[in-house]
């Protein structure tokens, strides 16, 4: 087998030897790729040995000026499929697509085109906006919006982004500077909290911010392909298509989320934000993450999946090296978020097991708030679900504030989901007394059997070679029959009375 993949790859480099083969040969390169793209997917133990070989011939077709857009034509005839081929060779053709960042240009030109993209005002038009009616009432009521705002806000952050990516998309441009000149609009921003702080002027900069973010985030994702093809003759027809910019309903939903629209709300909401599939939530999220790290509040992504968790962070994780916002933003599944809660009074697991041994120690932890993230029962009279963050300084108190992104819940729920805070956030990085943001992706999926009402818990084992002594005695007497062992047994057992003395 290793050897019929070397002879697919040696015919198939034979195919690219130089321009004029390549035109001529590209339907049949295109046959050659595809079959050893059919043992990269079927056959896992060649699958490392195929791919590097089908890496190299593409790199190969890099090494001349006619490569890049040679490549790229061939991702298109890939991704498109071949009406004379099966349905399983356009299938494997896909996926070699999927694999090889070879056609990366390909994938974001193709969400570009499949992406339906409204005129913004009809978009702007369709927003809903809804409210419960009151803590205790369940029904829900519609609320207005200023649309001439939110539409005002957009064309501005158009505008901008538009002035930031012809600047700073040019080979020679010094990203820094654009990152310098975002943070400097960041600091005109007075004292800002999830309670105050959100007025008129606020939203104005955050526009400005959010589009110096997506300025940074297309040149970082796609700025290269875009130059390259610039020195080329498809630059007029494919540059603009290269490259991964937001799309209306992308913006328009940051912006409703920071409050443009609303111009009497002077806080940061808690919010349930629906936008349909395929519109890009990953992007909300990271521009989200990125403006409220810019802000100097602490955030966390959150979602049920480490697969979707992790891809969503490298989407955005230049970005957020160039912000320097690393120690800001994490991103995570739900239980890792529990697991961090518990953690920040101490490990635990083995406080617990410390506890058991008779060794616990007082702890500076339990001195301060035992509570990080509470669920307030709504008989109690407050909110159906109220999260609430304790900073770990004694008497000083942060807040969890929710935000959501997801595909099958109303537009908006005004139920508040933040405690007041006592203080502003310290314009600084520590992360003791800064606010910290939740976002939370595929909301709908933690309203199904497998999270809402459940339980996470964690374990503490006690490992003791008494332990498996008293176990192997309790299956002995069961293996032997006769009488049913009984607690009495077993403590008359000297490994119990051993056990006894290690575990007060």
């Amino acid at each position: 087998i290793r050897e019929e993949i070397e002879s697919l790859g040696q015919n198939a480099r034979k195919c690219v030897e130089n321009k004029t083969i390549a035109t001529r040969e590209q339907d049949r390169f295109r046959h050659l790729f595809v079959q050893m793209g059919f043992v990269l997917v079927e056959m896992p133990l060649f699958k490392s040995f195929t791919k590097e070989v089908m890496a190299n011939i593409l790199e190969s077709c890099l090494d001349s000026n006619w490569g890049y857009s040679y490549l790229f034509e061939l991702g298109l005839s890939l991704q498109r499929g071949n009406e004379n081929c099966s349905d399983d060779e356009n299938r494997i053709a896909q996926v070699l697509v999927s694999d090889f960042s070879h056609f990366k240009e390909v994938l974001t030109m193709v969400w570009n085109q499949e992406t339906c993209q409204k005129p913004v005002e009809d978009t702007v038009r369709d927003v809903v906006v809804q409210t419960r009616a009151s803590k205790k009432a369940p029904c829900i009521e519609h609320i207005d919006i200023d649309r001439e705002e939110l539409l005002t806000s957009f064309k501005k952050f158009e505008s901008e982004y538009k002035t930031f990516l012809g600047e700073y998309i040019k080979p020679d441009a010094e990203l820094n500077i654009l990152v310098q000149y975002v943070r400097s609009i960041a600091g005109k921003i007075g004292p800002l909290n999830c309670s105050i702080g959100w007025g008129t002027d606020t939203k104005d900069q955050i526009t400005t911010i959010l589009a110096g973010v997506f300025a940074l985030f297309t040149v970082l994702k796609s700025g290269a392909s875009y130059n390259r093809l610039e020195s080329s003759e498809e630059a007029n027809e494919l540059g603009e298509k290269l490259l991964m910019k937001p799309h209306n309903i992308q913006v328009l939903t940051l912006l409703c989320m920071f409050g443009c629209g609303f111009p009497s709300r002077s806080s940061l909401e808690s919010q349930l934000m629906q936008i349909r599939t395929g519109e890009g939530k990953s992007m909300i999220l990271g521009a989200a993450a990125t403006v409220l790290g810019i802000l100097n509040f602490r955030v966390r992504c959150v979602c049920y999946s480490e697969y979707l968790s992790t891809r969503d962070f490298k989407l955005f994780e230049d970005v957020f090296r160039h912000f320097n916002l690393l120690k800001l933003i994490k991103y995570s599944k739900i239980t890792s978020l529990s697991e961090d809660t518990t953690a920040a009074k101490g490990d635990i697991r083995s406080l617990t097991g410390s506890l058991i041994r008779g060794q616990a120690q007082p702890s500076k932890h339990m001195e301060t708030a035992v509570q990080m993230l509470h669920i307030e029962d709504a008989s109690s009279g407050g909110n159906s679900a109220t999260l609430r963050r304790s900073s770990r300084q004694r008497n000083q108190k942060g807040s969890f504030t929710d935000y959501a992104t997801t595909e099958n819940l109303p537009i908006r729920s005004k139920n508040k989901v933040q405690s007041p805070s006592e203080t502003g956030p310290a314009k600084s990085c520590i992360h003791d007394s800064v606010e910290e943001i939740l976002l939370v992706d595929e909301v709908d999926v933690f309203f199904g059997s497998e999270f809402y009402g459940r339980t996470y818990n964690q374990v503490a084992q006690v490992r003791e070679a008494e332990v498996a002594e008293i176990i192997k005695s309790i299956w002995g007497a069961f293996k032997k029959g006769g009488r049913r062992q009984r607690l009495s047994d077993i403590k008359a057992l000297e490994a119990y009375s051993n056990l006894l003395q290690k575990l007060p």
